[in-house]
């Protein structure tokens, strides 16, 4: 339970800046040097990047995670006036998740050894205590040889 907590939590957060990337920034950019485009087109839209990269990494699972930040991103988007359909999240979540489908049934060597490897590298909270335990030693290492107190004192 604890991990689809964390996972969640990262998802949405990931989610929620680059969907305020894209309503702070780039479609302000987009309005300044294309004024012919609607504001409900971005040219560059960040969000559908963690979408693909959700459902890479968690599977299936993916679109409950992203679900709850895509409406409350619809919400805001209302706000800056920009209006969706109820539906809109819902449907862009399912047609990345078909996508994600077709892709992992066309290529499923391809995805099986990328899943092992992520399952084993970087997916893993295990390599951020591995990095944290290496800067331990080397602090430890610094302090053993009295380098640290000489950058200390200046």
């Amino acid at each position: 339970m604890k991990e689809h907590l964390q996972n969640f939590l990262v998802v949405s957060v990931a989610y929620i800046t680059a969907y305020s990337l894209v309503l702070g920034f780039v479609s302000p950019l987009q309005q300044i040097l294309l004024s012919n485009v609607i504001l409900e087109v971005s040219l560059l839209f960040l969000p559908h990047g963690i979408r693909v990269l959700s459902f890479w990494f968690f599977g299936w699972r993916a679109a409950i995670y992203l679900l709850p930040a895509a409406y409350l991103m619809m919400v805001v988007s209302a706000q800056a006036g920009i209006s969706l359909d109820l539906w809109s999240p819902l449907g862009n979540i399912l047609a990345c998740l078909l996508g994600f489908w077709i892709a992992k049934a066309a290529y499923p060597e391809h995805y099986t050894h990328q899943q092992t490897h992520r399952i084993t590298g970087a997916a893993s909270p295990l390599w951020l205590q591995q990095a944290q335990q290496a800067l331990n030693d080397q602090k430890t290492q610094y302090e053993a040889s009295g380098d640290l107190q000489m950058m200390e004192r200046g």
